[in-house]
């Protein structure tokens, strides 16, 4: 049973052909090992060119169990400005799920989520809901090359592991509250056999 972890950022503040996600997003799927899979929508199937993208993202987010929100000034704008665009609506969604997670008292045990400063500053990249949650910066983070043909110096690879682990260490409660909801229904199913 992996957990999801949904990546939600600005595509004008990420392009293609830069290379700062592809590196943040491989470091914290290798963090995760095969107990994670890390979702960013340019790289999924589900919302290529033609596919329904609102319906993509309120599954994404709904299954989420953690979901990591990059911020970037433009990604701050579009939800300031409340723009109907991809970035507001996930926001709210994203917003939304953890408005309930936190009346239901199950934040940090079924859902987190991890407000990270990507460019910027703390004032003009990140909404005021979120300022209390922040988990991080990785404006210091600097890619050589683009896209997925990117590279590394060591201390920066070594610096971004280190982060992406301690994210992704803040999830074991998850994984425990999972494995615990699993073990449950697996002895209801067995009771009911019997």
């Amino acid at each position: 049973m992996k957990l999801q972890v949904f990546v939600s950022y600005c595509h004008a503040d990420n392009p293609p052909d830069q290379g700062r996600l592809p590196a943040f997003v491989d470091a914290l799927q290798y963090a995760g090992g095969n107990l994670f899979d890390v979702i960013v929508d340019r790289t999924h199937l589900d919302a290529g060119i033609g596919a329904n993208l609102n319906s993509f993202i309120k599954q994404k987010v709904d299954d989420a169990d953690a979901i990591v929100v990059l911020l970037t000034p433009n990604y701050r704008a579009r939800i300031v400005e409340h723009t109907k665009c991809g970035v507001y609506d996930e926001y709210r969604r994203i917003y939304d799920r953890l408005q309930e997670a936190e009346e239901k008292k199950a934040y940090g045990r079924n859902f987190l989520s991890f407000p990270i400063i990507f460019s910027g500053t703390h004032e003009n990249s990140c909404p005021s809901e979120l300022k209390p949650l922040i988990a991080g910066d990785l404006g210091w983070l600097y890619v050589r090359g683009n896209g997925h043909k990117y590279a590394l110096r060591n201390n920066m690879r070594n610096r971004l592991r280190d982060f992406c682990t301690g994210l992704i260490s803040r999830t074991a409660a998850i994984v425990e509250t999972k494995r615990a909801r699993a073990c449950h229904q697996l002895s209801h199913v067995i009771e009911a056999a019997r």
